[in-house]
């Protein structure tokens, strides 16, 4: 980890920190929003801004999916990823024309993920940058009131989903 990122806890820290804690004290939840998803046609880098925010950067390659979620945030993932988290096989069409323009074709989802939501005590004390490292090897802002999640059922990694779009996106399905 290089110097500028040395006080932001590691994909790997955060998992020994908080994977055991977001299953046992969170709740499961089901993604119930659908997106608008399409196939990267070339190498490029995605800004994830929610709220004016600048929540992460990620490289997506040719082949990955490119997601808009329901705060207009956009942010990629593996094509294997994407079809094992909504309905690959059943596109419906983009809602308007700008995104059908740009390729996007609208999926549901089928993903659930353990998630434990922030207080800002937790975050002062475990997250006081307000960052940690993401999966993919940038940093993640965190804010009170987030949601620290963990894929189902696999896990081995944590997440961030900010607060509005995780209560537009998400219902819960187990305590």
């Amino acid at each position: 980890m290089s110097d500028a990122y040395s006080t932001i806890p590691s994909q790997a820290d955060m998992c020994a920190m908080w994977e055991d804690r977001i299953r046992s004290d969170g709740s499961l939840f089901c993604k119930t929003a659908q997106i608008h998803a399409k196939t990267a046609e070339s190498d490029t880098e995605i800004v994830t801004v929610i709220n004016g925010v600048e929540e992460t950067k990620v490289s997506a390659r040719v082949g990955d999916i490119i997601i808009q979620g329901t705060e207009g945030e956009r942010y990629s993932m593996g094509a294997k990823m994407f079809e094992t988290r909504y309905d690959f096989d059943n596109p419906a069409d983009a809602d308007n024309e700008g995104l059908q323009i740009e390729g996007f074709r609208k999926y549901k989802p089928s993903g659930k993920v353990w998630a434990y939501q922030l207080s800002a005590e937790e975050c002062a004390t475990h997250l006081p940058s307000n960052r940690f490292m993401a999966r993919w090897g940038q940093p993640m802002t965190v804010m009170p009131q987030d949601f620290l999640a963990v894929p189902y059922p696999l896990g081995g990694e944590v997440y961030r989903i900010e607060a509005n779009a995780f209560s537009n996106t998400y219902e819960i399905v187990g305590s």
